[in-house]
C-alpha cells in the first residue's frame, strides 16, 4: 500500500527556504511559488571571533571559554569571521569550522537562528539578522542603548558618557583573569575620580553578576551585555578586555589581564 505525503505548505516551503538562504549567504525572495536569488554585497561591517589553539584542552578541563556572545545580533550585509586556530572541529552556532580553516559569511536575510557551540555545554548561540536600513560602517565607538544594570534595572549606555575619561572593562564569572583584575579596577576607580569606570559582563545572568559582584564588593556600575552589543560596538570580542573610551570614541584597548600597574600606565598615556 503506497503512503501518500502531504504536500508542503508554501508558507513551510518559504521558511524553509528563508533559514536555508541565510546559512549559504544568498538573499532569497518568494513569491507566488517562485524565487529570485540574488548575492548580498557586504557592508564592510565585520565581526570576527578567533578560536585560540588550546582551546579545545581549555574545555576539556572544564572551562567555559566564550569566544562569540551567546547572544548576538547583527544585520543584513554584515560579515562574520570564525578562525579556527585549535586543532580540532568546533561547532559555533550555526556554524561548523573545521581545525585551521576560516569561515566567512555574509548574513543575507533576516530572521533568528541557534545552535550548540562546544564552548558553551548545555547553552544555545542565538543570533538575530536584523534588516538593513542605511550604510554601516564598521567604528570603534561607545553605543547609545538600553541595556539591563547588574540590579535588573534598564539604563542608558548615553548616561555615562561625560568630560571624563570612560574607561570599560569586559568580563564573564567563568574568567579566571577577570576576577583577579577586577578588585584592582575597583581600586583604581575608588581612588580616581576624573576617570569613570563601568564592567560590562559577557553572557552571564543578572542572579549569578549580583552574587560575583558582591562577593568581591565590586561597587562600580555594572551592565548586562546579553545581546554583545557593546562589545560589538567597542570591537571586542573576548575577555578580559579594558577599553578606554574619550567623546565617545575608543581611543584604546588593552587585550588580556591588566595588571594595577599597567592600568595606570594605560589610562595615562591615553587619556
Amino acid at each position: 500500500m503506497k503512503k501518500h505525503h502531504k504536500p508542503l505548505s508554501v508558507a513551510r516551503i518559504a521558511k524553509f527556504a528563508s533559514l536555508l538562504a541565510m546559512l549559504l549567504g544568498i538573499g532569497l525572495i518568494t513569491s507566488c511559488g517562485q524565487s529570485d536569488v540574488r548575492v548580498v554585497e557586504p557592508t564592510g561591517v565585520v565581526d570576527r571571533y578567533v578560536v585560540a589553539s588550546g582551546t579545545y584542552q581549555r574545555v576539556m578541563r572544564g572551562e567555559i571559554v566564550q569566544i562569540i556572545p551567546r547572544k548576538l545580533e547583527v544585520h543584513v550585509g554584515d560579515e562574520i569571521i570564525i578562525e579556527n586556530q585549535d586543532n580540532i572541529t568546533h561547532m559555533i552556532g550555526p556554524f561548523t569550522v573545521r581545525a585551521g580553516e576560516t569561515l566567512r559569511h555574509v548574513w543575507a536575510s533576516t530572521g533568528t537562528i541557534e545552535g550548540d557551540c562546544t564552548f558553551i555545554p548545555d547553552q544555545k548561540v542565538t543570533i538575530r539578522v536584523l534588516p538593513q536600513t542605511q550604510p554601516r560602517t564598521k567604528k570603534s565607538f561607545w553605543p547609545e542603548i538600553q541595556v539591563e544594570n547588574v540590579d535588573g534595572a534598564t539604563v542608558n549606555t548615553a548616561d555615562f558618557n561625560s568630560d571624563k575619561v570612560l574607561v570599560v572593562t569586559l568580563w564573564s564569572t567563568w574568567c579566571v583573569p577577570c576576577r583577579r583584575e577586577l578588585p584592582q579596577l575597583q581600586k583604581f576607580a575608588e581612588a580616581n575620580s576624573s576617570v569613570s569606570i563601568v564592567a560590562v559582563n559577557l553572557g552571564d545572568d543578572a542572579p549569578s553578576v549580583r552574587a560575583y559582584a558582591n562577593e568581591l564588593g565590586l561597587t562600580m556600575p555594572i551592565l548586562l551585555d546579553a545581546y554583545g552589543r557593546i562589545s560589538s560596538a567597542v570591537g571586542v570580542a573576548s575577555v578580559p578586555a579594558t577599553t578606554l573610551i574619550r567623546d565617545k570614541q575608543v581611543v584604546a584597548t588593552h587585550l588580556g589581564e591588566i595588571s594595577a600597574k599597567e592600568l595606570v600606565q594605560f589610562v595615562s598615556q591615553n587619556s
